[in-house]
């Protein structure tokens, strides 16, 4: 009796070990990474920046579940237009036309903020892991423009100011695999397909995210398991044999 629960205390730690191997809420993180890709903008009906642009992102990843986790990140870029046009005011026929010109100043700043739902597709800790994505991606644009208007001496006649906002939503689905570096270190690259539909047909826009995220805790790999099982095989037939 005094031998088996010897051998009992004995294989205490391993079990505790092993149940502290199984699938647990992972950690929180946050990085930085880069974001290159098309993005439609509604309120100018047509691409950011005329087509392909890159531009920094910042992640942060919340968990909900072992296998479920929040994911937000923001990318912004920037717009600027402008112009200068000329007008002519016919006051009587036969005389010369009274030229004045008209000019516009618009500078645009664009944030994306995709908030994703982050799926795990393996159960099990792993130095690779695979990603499903999905949610929304909120499109909000901020516009300060500014326009003037001139006499045929380019002397300034009037002058006007205007900010508008505006929000729009897009959906995303996307595919992520991550890399454990270090416990602590991930990097990441995510496929995502942007979807709009715009009244008579939809428009699928792709654009790709590599990034580097640190987590709070340390990550835990499919090597910890393994090394438990190892430990356990060696230990749990010798403590028995003990006790017998």
């Amino acid at each position: 009796m005094y031998k088996l629960l010897l051998s009992a205390a004995l294989l205490a730690p391993l079990a505790s070990q092993a149940q502290s191997s199984s699938p647990a809420l992972p950690s929180h993180y946050f990085g930085l990474g880069l974001n290159g890709g098309y993005y439609y903008d509604r309120n100018e009906d047509e691409l950011l920046a005329g087509g392909l642009v890159y531009r920094p992102a910042v992640i942060v990843g919340i968990p909900l579940l072992p296998r479920f986790g929040l994911q937000l990140s923001a990318t912004t870029y920037k717009r600027h237009s402008s112009y200068l046009t000329t007008d002519l005011s016919y006051t009587m026929y036969g005389q010369a036309p009274d030229t004045s010109y008209s000019s516009g100043d618009t500078r645009s700043r664009i944030v994306l903020l995709p908030m994703l739902l982050r799926y795990t597709l393996s159960a099990r800790p792993r130095r690779v892991q695979v990603d499903g994505l999905f949610g929304p991606t909120l499109f909000m644009t901020r516009n300060r423009s500014t326009y003037a208007q001139y006499d045929s001496r380019m002397v300034e006649t009037q002058r006007f100011k205007n900010s508008s906002y505006s929000f729009n939503s897009i959906l995303t689905l996307g595919l992520g695999l991550r890399y454990a570096v270090t416990p602590h270190l991930e990097l990441a690259s995510e496929a995502r397909l942007n979807a709009m539909y715009m009244g008579y047909y939809a428009r699928l826009n792709p654009n790709v995210e590599v990034s580097l995220r640190y987590c709070l805790k340390p990550a835990t790999t499919g090597q910890t398991t393994r090394a438990v099982s190892r430990e356990a095989a060696v230990t749990a037939p010798k403590a028995l044999a003990w006790a017998q």
